[in-house]
């Protein structure tokens, strides 16, 4: 009897708006499959051992062998990982004590189901706790704390000479902005389409899109949509659309608070003029596919010559831990035991390194197979790290 006056008010709530509970309904039946039959983490390790890459990356090109030529190009790439999300902050420990999460797991639980009950019932069907999970009040945190983190090494603030020619380039290096800032660094900002990726590249990146330098704007993609067959990895915003926004934006647009430094944020602009889904954003991953053809197709994709690629040297990504953390599994020598290969970069941290293709193109043609490797010795952590 408890139950029923709240199954009567959700089921009068649900038939005033159904196209709301459709809109939910379709949620559930495509999050159940994925989670149940989805093979997203499962593959087999290329037999491509990427030293091999490293090897033929050193052949000289001026030698007498003529029948094939090495073309090695680079890009260095800064992996900028998502702040704490709401499904973090139901399922994960993070930093807290175990007992803590433990103590806290259920209420924690009982928050965040009667919140999806909320949200289901007054008919906001583009919102979740769950599914494609926006950053938590712990996240914004983070992300703004990436910003200030800039903003402070930009001001004068202690840093080392590698922070600082690090977070140059993350800002937009020195073309020309509205507010009269120039640039010369050619480098593109990129987000997985997942919402709390792309609310903690826009926050933390506020400062550089403040600039409105032409042409610069987030590139929303597919292929860094995170590896994984929970809810949380699972992306709302359709095909091409913009982007679905969450309450964690809400939260973000409501705070009052001022600051003279650095300032306020302009969520409304950033989301409006300088996030593109046009291009690599194919809406929600493939069911049949899985991460190793997601990272495979990210590494193609920066290479080209199409999209706004085109002479990009630096390519900052918003993205996931497990999507890194296998990037740099699948594209560091095998035999290379590093840190980067058994740790997650640390929610809001950044860390940057080079990625390398080696194309050996035979005579007489211009085919080749790409081969992608990172130079271990390029990984540098520029904040917070793994």
């Amino acid at each position: 009897m408890t139950w029923l006056p709240i199954l009567l008010v959700s089921s009068l709530c649900l038939l005033s708006n159904p196209a709301a509970a459709l809109n939910k309904l379709q949620l559930l039946t495509t999050a159940i499959p994925f989670l149940l039959f989805s093979k997203d983490k499962k593959w087999k390790t290329p037999l491509y051992d990427p030293a091999d890459a490293i090897a033929s990356s050193h052949q000289n090109e001026d030698n007498d062998d003529t029948t094939s030529r090495v073309v090695v190009e680079t890009k260095t790439i800064y992996f900028v990982r998502h702040g704490e999300s709401t499904w973090n902050d139901t399922f994960n420990k993070g930093d807290r004590p175990r007992h803590i999460f433990l103590l806290q797991f259920l209420p924690n639980l009982i928050r965040a189901v009667v919140y999806e009950w909320y949200l289901l019932v007054s008919g906001q069907e583009s919102e979740s706790w769950f599914y494609d999970s926006p950053l938590s009040s712990k996240g914004i945190g983070q992300a703004k704390a990436l910003r200030e983190f800039m903003d402070g090494v930009v001001t004068g603030g202690m840093s080392t000479d590698a922070e600082r020619d690090a977070v140059k380039v993350l800002l937009g290096g020195g073309g020309e902005g509205t507010n009269g800032a120039t640039t010369t660094n050619k480098s593109r900002l990129v987000s997985s389409n997942l919402r709390r990726a792309i609310l903690t590249m826009a926050v933390g990146f506020q400062d550089r899109l403040d600039k409105q330098i032409p042409d610069d704007e987030i590139c929303i993609m597919t292929d860094l949509q995170e590896i994984s067959t929970n809810p949380d990895a699972l992306c709302i915003t359709p095909p091409g659309a913009d982007v679905v926004s969450s309450f964690a934006d809400r939260e973000i647009a409501n705070d009052k608070t001022s600051s003279s430094s650095p300032p306020p944020i302009n969520l409304e602009r950033i989301y409006n003029q300088q996030i593109s889904t046009k291009h690599y954003h194919r809406g929600n991953k493939e069911f049949e596919g899985n991460g190793l053809q997601r990272l495979q197709n990210f590494s193609s994709a920066i290479f080209s010559s199409q999209h706004g690629f085109e002479d990009v040297d630096t390519v900052i990504c918003a993205g996931h831990s497990l999507w890194f953390r296998s990037f740099f599994r699948t594209y560091l020598p095998y035999g290379e035991d590093h840190v980067a290969k058994r740790k997650k970069i640390v929610n809001g941290g950044v860390v940057g390194f080079t990625l390398s293709k080696v194309v050996v193109k035979e005579s007489g043609g211009d085919g080749g197979v790409d081969r992608f490797f990172i130079d271990p010795a390029s990984i540098k952590v520029v904040y917070l790290g793994f």
